[in-house]
C-alpha cells in the first residue's frame, strides 16, 4: 500500500510541476504580446518622428470641406494648422492650454495656471490619418487621440491611448484663436 500512496503522491507533485510550468509559460506568452504591441505603437510613433523623411499630406481636406456621412447628416473635415485654446483640470486648477500647430508636422504648446504663470511649455510631432491624431512630444510622450470637427473653428479632441497616467478617454473642445 506505501508504493501505491508514494506513487500517488509522485503523480500528483509531477502534475503540479507540470501546472506550474503552464502557468509560467502563459504569463511569458502575455508578456511577450504585451512587449510585440508596445513595439509596434513605438514603431508607429518613431515614423512620424522623422524630420528627414517626407511627411504624409496631413489633411488632403480643404479647410471648408464636409462631406456627407452615412446618416446623412454632414460630417466636418477641417484643418488643424493654426492657433487653438482649450481648458483642462488638472490637480482640481483649471488650465489653459495654447498651441500653434504648424503644416510641417510640428507643433509648440504652452499651460498656464489660472493666475497666467507659465506651468510648462513644449513641441511635438504630430500626423492625422482619418481624424485620428497621432502626437509625441519632445519629452518622449505619445498620445493618440480622435478628432470631430465641430466647425472650421472648433473641433473636439478625445484621447484613445496615451503614456500619460490617466488621460486616456479625457474629452477636450478646442477653439481657433
Amino acid at each position: 500500500m506505501k508504493k501505491g500512496v508514494i506513487g500517488s503522491v509522485a503523480a500528483v507533485i509531477t502534475l503540479l510541476a507540470a501546472c506550474v510550468g503552464l502557468m509560467k509559460g502563459c504569463q511569458e506568452l502575455r508578456k511577450s504580446a504585451a512587449e510585440a504591441e508596445l513595439a509596434e505603437a513605438q514603431r508607429r510613433i518613431n515614423l512620424q518622428a522623422k524630420p528627414d523623411e517626407p511627411q504624409p499630406p496631413v489633411n488632403p481636406a480643404p479647410p471648408n470641406a464636409s462631406q456627407q456621412s452615412p446618416s446623412g447628416t454632414k460630417k466636418w473635415h477641417g484643418n488643424p494648422v493654426g492657433n487653438w485654446k482649450t481648458y483642462r483640470l488638472e490637480n482640481g486648477k483649471r488650465l489653459t492650454v495654447t498651441g500653434q500647430v504648424k503644416p510641417d508636422g510640428t507643433e509648440s504648446f504652452q499651460v498656464t495656471s489660472p493666475e497666467g504663470t507659465l506651468v510648462r511649455e513644449g513641441s511635438a510631432t504630430w500626423e492625422m490619418i482619418d481624424d485620428i491624431c497621432y502626437e509625441k512630444t519632445s519629452d518622449g510622450q505619445w498620445f493618440t487621440s480622435s478628432i470631430n470637427w465641430i466647425s472650421e473653428n472648433c473641433y473636439e479632441i478625445t484621447v484613445l491611448d496615451s503614456t500619460v497616467p490617466g488621460i486616456k478617454g479625457s474629452t477636450y473642445q478646442m477653439h481657433r484663436q
